[in-house]
């Protein structure tokens, strides 16, 4: 039966009472028909392709079912980065959430955490980056983190682990898991932090700990390079450092200490064996040794020198010029003085004598009786007193023990050249080179006193001449035995000598009698004591 036709102009249907008219026409013969109003309870069904044109789809639904495996956004006419910049999804709530790309940073950007469900891994270019979900555990390099944090990069790694609360960082090498690792916060301190180290056995060891005071605690030896220093202070004022074969301690401020609890040494290694340069005991000695013998100690009396070797000591005295000489002790209890040469130029003998050397020659030696000066073998002893300075000549004399000859000089060098003053000979005999005198005067001439007046005769009178011009009293108890006092009359007439009260005066040119005497003019007598209260009485004229 074939079809007809129908012909219709416009389509009328009833809506909820009301007739809603629709024009067939310009639903069948307009390509782009327009629709306006809205329809309400019915289901659109198209079964082909939905182009919206607008600037705005807004889809008010619970749910939006999409069967296409891929969504395009941000798709124009000439795609490239730009055009994708801040692309993406945005979720409304009190604050916009939103997952973009961005193009500054070329990644996807998101503006909340994202959270992985329990049980599901996060994996980045398959083993590149793993969340272990499960085990609350990260990979890098990995899908099977053993740890917390377990990095990988062929057989060595990386680990972070906590052990009772400790927060532990490992370090694997050569397949070998543990080979060290950090520790922070050991049970025994808070924020303690231990480095440990696997021994060839297998055991983590502890090498360093570093302490909530700040303290550094190695278990094993710090090396440091050559070169390379050990800085200590704040202002870097000591340092530390062992170059080549040298090594080095420097304080460039302030002074420097070394302090021991107990026993304090400096020993070095030669040749297999330790030496001691220095030893020190706390309320005792401090010992200094040579070759590792002792040779200077100190002791509560002072300091001693050793030579444990042999017998002698030898302290060496330098110059910028070289040895200046020595300080001597000898295993025979000799003290004293050498020079460069090791000759003596003093010497102490134990409960002996004190020598003086000149030229390796004793020249002074004590004894116990005294003194004695000496010559070289056939050379005179000669004893020189320098006054003053000895800066004139007049200041110098010398005393001479001749050599080969059996006599003594003293001489003195006011002219410019040695004259002797005074020799002995070995037969005791005396030879001055001058006046001798005394007290009186010269010993060759006899001091002469004239006393016009009556006078009476004084001790300083004694080997004296006296002329007495008025007569003289001879007084008691002032001359001494043996002293001798002469009396000129210079007078034109007879004069007296008067016995003094208590003297006993005896004339021995009239048998002895005592008393006064008369001398006449121009005669001379000689009075001689025997006693203070006795003299003699001799003259050339009595009365």
């Amino acid at each position: 039966m074939p079809f007809g036709n129908l012909k219709v102009g416009d389509l009328i249907y009833e809506s909820s009472g009301s007739e809603v008219t629709v024009s067939l026409a310009s639903l069948v013969t307009n390509n782009s028909p327009a629709f306006t109003g809205t329809a309400t309870g019915v289901n659109l069904t198209l079964s082909g392709n939905l182009t919206v044109n607008g600037t705005q789809t807004i889809i008010n639904t619970q749910t939006l079912d999409v069967e296409d495996k891929q969504i395009e956004i941000g798709k124009v006419a000439s795609p490239s980065d730009t055009t994708a910049d801040q692309g993406g999804w945005k979720l409304k709530g009190a604050t916009d959430k939103t997952f973009l790309w961005l193009n500054a940073t070329d990644s996807w950007t998101s503006s909340e955490h994202i959270e992985i469900a329990s049980g599901k891994n996060l994996k980045v270019d398959g083993t590149t980056f793993f969340v272990d979900g499960t085990n609350d555990r990260v990979g890098i390099g990995t899908t099977s983190p053993a740890t917390l944090l377990d990095i990988q990069e062929g057989t060595t790694g990386i680990r972070f682990n906590r052990n009772n609360n400790t927060p532990e960082l490992q370090f694997k090498a050569n397949s070998v898991n543990e080979a060290g690792e950090i520790r922070v916060g050991e049970s025994s301190g808070g924020g303690v932090m231990q480095f440990h180290t696997k021994t060839g056995g297998g055991t983590l060891t502890q090498a360093l700990q570093l302490d909530t005071s700040q303290n550094a605690t190695f278990t094993g030896d710090v090396y440091l390079k050559d070169g390379k220093k050990l800085i200590l202070g704040d202002d870097s004022d000591i340092n530390i450092k062992h170059q080549s074969t040298h090594f080095e301690i420097n304080n460039t401020s302030g002074n420097t200490f070394f302090q021991a609890h107990g026993q304090f040494s400096l020993r070095c290694s030669n040749s297999g064996s330790t030496e001691t340069y220095l030893f020190a005991s706390p309320g005792g000695a401090v010992e200094l040794f040579h070759d590792n013998s002792k040779k200077f100690q100190t002791a509560s009396h002072g300091i001693n020198f050793y030579d444990l070797s042999d017998t002698d000591i030898l302290l060496q005295c330098n110059t910028s010029s070289g040895v200046a000489g020595y300080i001597y002790g000898g295993g025979d209890n000799e003290l004293g003085f050498k020079d460069s040469q090791q000759h003596w130029t003093v010497k102490g003998i134990k409960d002996g004598a004190v020598e003086l050397y000149h030229n390796n020659s004793k020249s002074f030696y004590t004894t116990d009786y005294g003194a004695v000066m000496q010559g070289y073998e056939g050379v005179a002893g000669i004893f020189e007193l320098h006054a003053d300075e000895g800066d004139d000549n007049a200041d110098k004399w010398r005393f001479v023990a001749e050599s080969g000859a059996a006599q003594l000089s003293i001489g003195n060098y006011s002219t410019g050249s040695w004259v002797n003053s005074l020799t002995i000979t070995g037969s005791n005999n005396a030879t001055f080179g001058g006046t001798v005198s005394d007290s009186k005067g010269d010993l060759r001439s006899i001091p002469t006193k004239l006393e016009a007046n009556a006078y009476t005769l004084v001790a300083a009178d004694a080997g004296k001449c006296v002329s007495c011009d008025n007569g003289c009293t001879v007084p008691n108890n002032v001359f001494a035995a043996g002293d001798i006092v002469t009396i000129i009359n210079s007078a034109t007439s007879d004069k007296t000598i008067t016995q003094g009260s208590g003297l006993t005066m005896r004339n021995v040119g009239d048998d002895g009698n005592y008393g006064n005497v008369t001398v006449k003019k121009y005669a001379m007598s000689t009075i001689i004591f025997t006693h203070p209260t006795v003299c003699f009485f001799s003259t050339t004229a009595a009365a």
